[in-house]
């Protein structure tokens, strides 16, 4: 019977080319071996190798032997075969005979280690049995100390509440004496500051005593500021303002406001007249002041000139008294140098600027009287022209 053959492709210099690739391929037929078959199972560029080193090794063999022992190698062949052959036999039954060994080493090792489990298992278990006594013990005797403890804590707290009980009646009694008395003291004091309240809502709500209060706070300040001063209280003078400053030959008139809300131009008309009036001819300069507010239509620190007599508005002086002293050392600047300053100018400017806004506000006024007046006249036409059309329709003419 014929063997069977081995195909494989191995790159050679010939004229066929693979449909594929470029390279050149020629078909090789082998005996069917191991060999072979172990050739056959290796890549194209392993394949390559082995038969360069195939062919380098027969040529080398070749040329040792001179092609003369051929038989002679053929036969080292079959003697290496055949030593190989003996050696892997004996190296199998060693490999047996550690198998054996090792089976019956592991059986062993088993055994031991079963044993030793079940040694350590007794030993923990008494060990463990023997903590759950021990643990028994002491939590009997753990009980026994809390019974003892409880029962003496249940005597104690039984004294304690009885005393507690006793030392609590006391105290209730005095701290309900306590209370009372404290009662009756806060009852006196609120009465005493609703009185309080009820007194400071009134003054609020009264201009004339509110406006006593900044007469008195404004008085005090003063004092305070200018002690070298004469300051006279004119308030109940009628048009000399609330205080006359004099010192030397400076006189001031100081007109004092404390409104909630900004001082209304009435009030500055009045100042005018005040000071327009003949019989404050000594007054030299004025200050109008507002204590917690506004002057309507006046600028903080506005000045003007009036009659010849500078004057200034100050707003919101309460919290800043500084300003009445700067406003006064700037007026008796004014007046020592009346002389040297042309303020006529200033004087016509403050004049026609109070005298535009009347005339403005006379205007508004017309023109608000003008629209009314239009209005109704044109409501009496409207009625008019009604009763004439129910004239016309009463005997039957067309209107």
């Amino acid at each position: 019977m014929l063997k069977r053959n081995c195909v494989f492709n191995i790159k050679v210099l010939m004229s066929r080319r693979h449909e594929d690739t470029d390279e050149e391929l020629v078909e090789v037929y082998l005996e069917d071996s191991k060999i072979t078959k172990r050739f056959c199972g290796l890549t194209a560029p392993i394949k390559q190798v082995v038969l360069e080193l195939g062919i380098v090794m027969f040529d080398h063999v070749k040329q040792n032997a001179h092609d003369t022992n051929v038989k002679e190698w053929k036969e080292r062949i079959i003697q290496m075969k055949a030593d190989h052959a003996r050696e892997r036999e004996g190296l199998q039954q060693r490999l047996d005979d550690s198998e054996d060994k090792y089976s019956a080493f592991t059986q062993q090792s088993q055994k031991r280690t079963e044993l030793a489990i079940s040694t350590v298992e007794g030993a923990i278990k008494k060990q463990y049995l023997a903590e759950i006594d021990s643990h028994r013990s002491a939590a009997a005797a753990a009980e026994r100390r809390y019974t003892a403890l409880l029962e003496k804590h249940e005597a104690l707290h039984t004294q304690l509440d009885s005393t507690f009980a006793l030392r609590m009646a006391e105290q209730m009694g005095t701290h309900v004496a306590r209370i009372t008395e404290l009662e009756d003291r806060l009852e006196r004091h609120r009465k005493e500051y609703d009185d309080r309240i009820s007194a400071l809502t009134l003054r609020a709500e009264n201009s004339t005593i509110k406006g006593q209060d900044g007469e008195v706070f404004m008085q005090t300040q003063l004092n305070m500021m200018f002690p070298k001063w004469e300051i006279e209280d004119t308030h109940s003078l009628p048009g000399r303002g609330d205080f006359i400053l004099k010192h030397g030959d400076s006189c001031v008139m100081i007109e004092n406001k404390n409104y909630s809300k900004n001082v209304q131009k009435s009030e500055v008309d009045k100042f005018y007249r005040d000071l327009d009036n003949a019989a404050n001819n000594d007054i030299q300069c004025a200050l109008m002041v507002s204590l917690t507010t506004g002057i309507c239509c006046k600028d903080d620190f506005e000045f003007e000139m009036r009659n010849g007599k500078p004057i200034m508005f100050l707003h919101k002086v309460r919290d800043n008294m500084s300003c009445v002293a700067l406003a006064m050392k700037f007026l008796e600047l004014v007046v020592k140098q009346g002389d040297s300053l042309n303020l006529k100018d200033a004087e016509v400017l403050s004049g026609f600027k109070n005298l535009a806004s009347t005339i403005k506000r006379n205007f508004t006024k017309q023109r608000a009287r003008l629209d009314k007046f239009h209005a109704e006249q044109l409501e009496a036409l409207a009625a008019q022209e009604t009763s004439v059309t129910s004239l016309y329709g009463l005997v039957g003419s067309k209107y």
